[in-house]
């Protein structure tokens, strides 16, 4: 199965279950979100990432973005409700895409925002289309970081901006040297995370230059430790259901361990999360 059908069979599979743990009909986003000092609710902390990535990245009304795997389309929303952007949103997902579609209808934000299935390793975009490429959380599906960065760096405009919030490798650590890193890989479809200083080095060779970076890795934490709730609430019974039923889909089955893995792998240190900017030269 190619990573395109992996991350299609993946949400196709788990849609359910975030609809159930990650509120996503009222935050309309599948990442962490971000605690910050006066945050009181998860729906809050969902919509601090968009104001977070929309002021770092520096976008303007009447701007074109790429929202590069955007999920049912929280971000692309956003960004045309409060700096009335033009935003296309790309996903490998129907199942995405048409939520997204329904959540823009409801939001009533049609005009300016489109979604697409397409794959953003090698989109159907002309070069120097956009003025910001987004990707919250969803470049670390890629299986490669450098072709990320090379399509990305194509449909940016001279001067134009990506803008990431994802999971990087805390430096020096060695991912195939953890198996909970790579059973956290396995149980989100995600391809091999590499560290900031790696996706720095991937981004020079295509005149991109790493402009801003913050650490959120305790701003993240309170959800990474949601997830982790979600685990051992979930232990028994996803136990009991998988003995009984024997055809449950690949991830269906253990994707209530990735609370486990990816909790656990934070506190041992081995990864962290970032806001990071790259401006194309």
């Amino acid at each position: 199965m190619s990573y395109k059908e992996d991350i299609a069979d993946y949400y196709k599979q788990t849609q359910d279950h975030y609809k159930i743990w990650w509120k996503l009909d009222k935050g309309l986003s599948l990442h962490y979100g971000l605690w910050e000092k006066n945050t009181k609710d998860f729906v809050t902390a969902l919509a601090n990432t968009n104001k977070n990535m929309a002021a770092l990245s520096g976008v303007t009304e009447g701007a074109k973005v790429l929202d590069a795997g955007c999920g049912v389309g929280g971000a692309a929303i956003y960004l045309a409700k409060n700096h009335k952007v033009h935003c296309i949103g790309i996903t490998l997902s129907e199942e995405q895409k048409a939520d997204a579609i329904r959540y823009a209808k409801e939001k009533k934000v049609s005009d300016l925002v489109d979604f697409q299935i397409q794959d953003y390793l090698n989109t159907t975009f002309e070069g120097n289309t956009f003025d910001v490429v987004w990707a919250c959380e969803s470049m670390t599906s890629a299986p490669s970081k450098y072709e990320f960065l090379q399509e990305a760096s194509r449909i940016l405009k001279p001067g134009g901006r990506i803008i990431v919030s994802d999971y990087f490798l805390a430096e020096g650590v060695k991912r195939e040297e953890h198996q909970i890193l790579l059973d956290w890989e396995k149980s989100w479809a995600l391809g091999p995370m590499c560290s900031l200083s790696e996706l720095e080095a991937f981004g020079e060779d295509f005149s991109l230059k790493l402009t801003h970076n913050k650490n959120f890795s305790k701003e993240i934490l309170p959800s990474a430790k949601r997830m982790y709730k979600s685990y051992l609430y979930g232990l028994l019974p996803s136990e009991i259901y998988n003995l009984f039923h024997r055809k449950v889909s690949r991830f269906a089955k253990h994707h209530y361990k990735s609370g486990m893995y990816q909790y656990m792998a934070l506190k041992k240190g081995l990864w962290q999360h970032h806001m990071i900017v790259f401006k194309k030269f």
